[in-house]
């Protein structure tokens, strides 16, 4: 009687558990994608241009304002995820052909968090393939947006948020939705807006987990933006997929 016991309290102890043995194998279900708007960071582009002939110099700076989100990299959460185009720093030999005299530029690029401080960036890695580009700042406390585990399903909707034209203010970021259509000559299709300072903003699941990142938008159809699929990303944060378990839970009993 008292074995016949043990045997249903742990066959009910088993099922009761196996929610919570299943559920830790995937992303939590919450709709907590309101949370990662804090990782959010609106990137300046700034360059110094001064140009000098016979004596005379002339000087002037140049701004650009791109989109941005800290983000896990090899477990450093100083980085920040943005397009390439928003971290190219333009050289000197591109202007010898329509300027006379000798040109110097300097680049500066910072970026200011959902409380608006700023902070200097310097460019950590860059991949103008893909359009990707990681800055780090040592400055940064905001939190940083982890991959999502798989890639986004067709059937769902997704979250942005971007500084379109410089739209930002302190714990004020604009927020966008659209479906993932598709990957579109190698690159991944949202229908989401985007305007220009849309580049580089991020592109995350209802689970608020990184999914991709707008770098450009349809030349005639505002609407349908365009991001680094999310293998390119994966490979670029040079996330690792996660090993099976080798000793999985399974306990022998008959019912």
């Amino acid at each position: 009687m008292v074995h016949q016991y043990s045997y249903y309290k742990m066959k009910t102890i088993f099922f009761l558990l196996l929610p919570i043995i299943f559920s830790s194998c995937a992303e939590n279900d919450d709709n907590n994608f309101i949370g990662t708007r804090h990782s959010f960071i609106k990137i300046v582009h700034e360059e110094n241009v001064k140009i000098c002939n016979d004596g005379k110099c002339v000087q002037k700076t140049f701004k650009s304002v791109s989109s941005g989100a800290v983000v896990l990299y090899r477990g450093n959460e100083d980085t920040v995820l943005t397009a390439a185009h928003s971290c190219m720093h333009s050289k000197p030999t591109a202007l010898n052909d329509v300027v006379d005299g000798t040109i110097e530029i300097k680049t500066s690029i910072f970026g200011y968090d959902t409380d608006n401080l700023k902070h200097i960036l310097e460019v950590k890695k860059v991949d103008e393939d893909n359009d990707l580009c990681l800055l780090v700042a040592d400055t940064l406390s905001s939190p940083a947006l982890e991959l999502s585990k798989k890639e986004p399903p067709l059937d769902g909707i997704y979250y942005n948020f971007a500084a379109p034209h410089g739209i930002f203010a302190a714990n004020m970021i604009p927020m966008f939705s659209g479906h993932f259509s598709g990957e579109y000559e190698n690159m991944a299709a949202y229908t989401i807006p985007a305007k220009q300072g849309s580049s580089g903003s991020p592109i995350v699941n209802k689970n608020g987990k990184l999914v991709g990142m707008i770098h450009s938008v349809h030349n005639q159809f505002e609407n349908f933006s365009l991001s680094a699929t999310y293998s390119a990303i994966k490979n670029f944060l040079e996330v690792e997929d996660e090993e099976e378990d080798q000793n999985p839970i399974f306990w022998n009993i008959s019912l």
